[in-house]
């Protein structure tokens, strides 16, 4: 019981980031993210780099995967929404 536990974890700890894949290519696709609140993504984002170091070094297997996993993804939501916030303040 505690595998299959284990095992569901971790399929949902690398499931999860890749939700990030849509609004990603949504942002891409129209080329703009004035519906993303900057303060959202830099607030989720710091929250993650914040739990990022403990749950590398302290957390178990499923922790570490997902840390990965989520630090990888919205470090990309983070770039496209100031890629495209920037870009359009300048055109």
């Amino acid at each position: 019981m505690e595998r299959s536990l284990e095992l569901c974890a971790l399929v949902a700890s690398v499931a999860m980031p890749f939700f990030n894949i849509p609004l990603i290519a949504r942002i891409i696709s129209r080329r703009c993210s004035d519906d993303i609140s900057i303060t959202w993504v830099v607030g989720v984002y710091a929250c993650i780099l914040l739990l990022f170091p403990y749950g590398f070094l302290y957390g178990e297997f499923v922790l570490k995967v997902f840390s990965l996993a989520n630090i990888a993804f919205f470090s990309v939501v983070v770039f496209v929404t100031i890629l495209f916030r920037v870009s359009k303040k300048r055109s």
